[in-house]
């Protein structure tokens, strides 16, 4: 399935877009390759700097996308049927699951993975293999069992 584009993401029900900054082109002054993926799920990618999309693989609704610096694509999810951290690691043919959980929230920092949720906030060093709990989380309000939602790192 292939999608000419305008430069900007296909299919205009939102979604997630995210680049890859290891296709950073200096003539161009962008990335070559770019990913989305519509609210109700699957995933395009762009290899021309977001001119054309085609079909990558499957992935879940509502994902947040993030790519790292060396071109791994980080999906995290917290709706049903979709909720979990999934990573692909072949330019999203395929996705390995890395957490089983609803993920509200991610970012990505100098090869750190944030992600946040019902269990507050948790950070892996290592791509996702394993995670460790961020404590104390120093002015977030984790009364009543409420998730995090979102996380920026800066």
């Amino acid at each position: 399935e292939r999608h000419e584009g305008t430069g900007s993401a296909p299919h205009g029900d939102g979604g997630s877009v995210a680049f890859d900054p290891s296709s950073y082109d200096e003539s161009m002054q962008a990335c070559r390759t770019a990913y989305f993926s519509p609210r109700n799920g699957g995933l395009l990618r762009s290899d021309d700097a977001g001119e054309t999309w085609t079909r990558a693989g499957d992935t879940p609704p509502k994902v947040r996308l993030f790519v790292d610096d060396d071109g791994a694509v980080y999906l995290a999810g917290a709706a049903e049927g979709g909720a979990g951290l999934y990573v692909s690691r072949d330019r999203g043919v395929t996705l390995e699951k890395l957490l089983d959980e609803p993920i509200h929230g991610m970012d990505l920092e100098h090869r750190r993975l944030y992600v946040s949720g019902d269990f507050g906030v948790r950070v892996s060093g290592d791509g996702g293999a394993t995670f460790e709990s961020v404590e104390p989380l120093r002015g977030l309000d984790r009364q009543n069992g409420k998730p995090v939602l979102n996380i920026t790192v800066s």
